[in-house]
């Protein structure tokens, strides 16, 4: 199975954030990599992987990662003396960043559907327990969160500090492209990247992390769901 092990960067991330989750774990005590909803044929497995392993090890360094870049930007605000509403912090959602939101997700992940639902080796439909899905729902709501609140929230912000909007915005986004190519290089990471532009608009629009991070996840659980098995 060593040859199945690219991840992204949520996924190395924040499987071992997740067994810091209360609900997870009232299920799921330790959550390692595995392969998901399939049998064995052979001595092949099916490549779908999933989230829900139980395991005796874990690191605490993607924990401690992820604690830094979900906290480190309001500590920074705290130190300086600056409000969180001026990274976008505050997590404020209004009808219209809600409606944009949902535009921006209907424009770009609905028309990639009918072209994920065919590529090629994609085995669907999915037939998945309960608990696989609450736990990529958490898998996806928690790197939505701690990305954007990193990305988004305080590397964009100290950008647009130095630079134009614009540039913060592509260069944010940059930035978020290249730290998913940071555990194993693959074109398809670099994808991250044009999502990061609708995401960097979102929170520049409505100057809140909270648009971004409702796109973040979608697109994550949309990606997990249809590639799950591609290193993106």
């Amino acid at each position: 199975m060593g040859g199945e092990r690219e991840y992204s960067l949520e996924h190395e991330i924040f499987l071992d954030v997740l067994n810091f989750i209360p609900v997870v774990r009232l299920h799921r005590p330790i959550l390692r990599r595995s392969t998901l909803g399939c049998c064995n044929t052979g001595n092949s497995v099916c490549p779908v992987r999933t989230y829900l392993f139980v395991g005796k090890e874990k690191s605490v360094i993607p924990f401690i990662l992820a604690g830094i870049m979900l906290y480190g930007p309001y500590a920074w605000c705290f130190i300086r003396k600056e409000p969180t509403e001026g990274y976008g912090l505050s997590w404020t959602l209004d009808r219209k960043g809600l409606k944009e939101t949902l535009l921006a997700i209907t424009l770009t992940l609905a028309p990639l559907t009918p072209l994920a639902m065919r590529w090629p080796g994609n085995d669907l439909p999915r037939s998945l327990p309960s608990n696989t899905v609450l736990t990529l729902l958490a898998a996806g709501a928690v790197a939505a969160v701690v990305e954007e609140v990193f990305f988004r929230g305080w590397i964009q912000t100290l950008l647009s500090k130095r630079t134009n909007r614009n540039i913060s915005i592509v260069a944010t986004a940059l930035l978020f492209a290249m730290a998913h190519l940071f555990l194993k290089l693959h074109w398809l990471r670099f994808a991250t990247f044009f999502p990061g532009l609708v995401m960097g608009i979102l929170r520049d629009r409505h100057r809140s992390v909270a648009p971004s991070a409702i796109y973040h996840f979608a697109g994550n659980i949309w990606s997990i769901w249809f590639f799950p098995n591609i290193p993106i």
